[in-house]
């Protein structure tokens, strides 16, 4: 904030960047084709937490996003299932196709809720020995 006085802002091109030097030493630095530079620690182990996507967000972000979502298709996988229990699809043979793809639905976004939570657990593990 500037009480008094001017204030002089250089704005500079992406790829000026790379030659700039910075308060970091030995840090590497990733620039997005969108122009936004991320200097990422300079240890291998610790650079996944610190990253962030093109637009901004934390890739642990993002990895919380899919694990959510991939749990509210569970959650309706679920229900559709149970709908399908109640209207006795199990044994009607009109019904026992959709019985069917709805079990598998299920088997489906079980899977995916395992892989995004061990995605998250991952990124919040690598992002706790950063911090």
């Amino acid at each position: 904030m500037l009480v008094r006085g001017r204030l002089r802002v250089r704005l500079l091109p992406p790829p000026v960047l790379t030659s700039l030097r910075s308060q970091r030493p030995h840090c590497p630095l990733r620039l997005h084709p969108n122009g936004l530079a991320v200097y990422l620690p300079a240890e291998r182990a610790k650079q996944r937490a610190a990253s962030l996507r093109a637009d901004g967000v934390p890739l642990v972000g993002v990895a919380r996003l899919r694990r959510d979502k991939a749990e509210r298709d569970l959650i309706e996988a679920e229900a559709r299932l149970i709908q399908l229990r109640h209207a006795g699809a199990e044994n009607k043979p009109e019904m026992k196709e959709e019985f069917e793809d709805a079990i598998r639905v299920m088997k489906d976004c079980e899977l995916m809720v395992d892989v995004m939570a061990d995605e998250l657990q991952k990124s919040v593990c690598v992002l706790l020995i950063y911090t």
